[in-house]
């Protein structure tokens, strides 16, 4: 299932894109106002990792590593590209043009540095590439300290945490009314069905998806699971099919033929995200 479709999340990529759109200046120092909006944007991607890590939880351990390691190389990443922005900043130092902060840039920033803020950002940079987000968070928590980017990881209580919850949703929702492409429509719906059974959002990549439509067996109705199965079969097929030589015309009659059964049900699976009704869990 690997590139089942492209990952979602691409609203919390652009939070940390914004920030980079808008520095405080070259060769300037981290001022007042400028440092209030780092802030701003790590708490807010902060308190997304934190509800995607409840999500990740009602899986078995080797769907767990999947999704961590996934949530850890997309949002935490972000997370630690606006650390690095920050440092950089701080230090006078600056990307080329139309740069933005990547695992080579990060590691030409690390070889300008010197201690003490080499070490603990450097250690930070590595917890992306492992797959504990306990590592990630307590490296983080040394960066943030007031002893180096002095910036207040804020808890998220329970009222922000529906409203952030209920967001989540609605740019889903509103992302699938709006796609075509049978993966990605699975996809959406996949992950919109796990937060109305479970109440907890979930940050997975393509080919975890599969595993979200197992566990929700126990969250829907069998008519409902069957559809979800049904579709994946169908879109798995494509996939495969699109691997295979294109000059086959068996392989073109065939895709052509899947592709007319998704899309024909294509608006179905859109409706299960917005019409299932929540079952008590078997």
């Amino acid at each position: 299932m690997h590139g089942f479709c492209r990952p979602l999340g691409q609203e919390y990529k652009e939070i940390a894109k914004s920030l980079f759109n808008k520095r405080p200046g070259t060769g300037k120092n981290v001022t007042k106002k400028s440092h209030s909006e780092f802030q701003d944007k790590i708490n807010g991607l902060y308190s997304n990792i934190k509800l995607f890590e409840k999500g990740i939880k009602f899986f078995d351990l080797e769907t767990q590593g999947h999704l961590t390691k996934h949530l850890l190389k997309t949002v935490c990443q972000d997370v630690v590209n606006i650390i690095f922005e920050m440092v950089a900043t701080e230090n006078l130092l600056t990307l080329a043009e139309n740069e933005s902060f990547s695992n080579e840039s990060r590691l030409k920033l690390l070889s300008k540095l010197t201690e003490p803020m080499k070490t603990p950002l450097t250690k930070l940079n590595s917890s992306i590439s492992l797959k504990n987000l306990d590592e990630f968070f307590e490296h983080l928590e040394t960066m943030a300290s007031s002893e180096y980017c002095d910036v207040l990881l804020k808890k998220v209580d329970k009222k922000k945490e529906r409203q952030l919850t209920f967001n989540h949703r609605q740019a889903l929702a509103d992302q699938l009314d709006r796609e075509t492409e049978p993966a990605i429509v699975l996809h959406l719906t996949a992950v919109i069905l796990f937060q109305h059974s479970t109440s907890c959002i979930v940050h997975t990549p393509g080919r975890c998806v599969p595993q979200i439509i197992t566990f929700l067996k126990d969250y829907v109705t069998p008519e409902v699971h069957e559809k979800l199965t049904q579709y994946q079969t169908l879109v798995i097929k494509q996939l495969s099919n699109r691997a295979v030589d294109a000059g086959e015309v068996s392989t073109k009659d065939e895709e052509s033929s899947i592709g007319a059964q998704l899309s024909e049900s294509l608006n179905d699976i859109k409706l299960l995200a917005a019409k299932t009704k929540k079952v008590a869990p078997t």
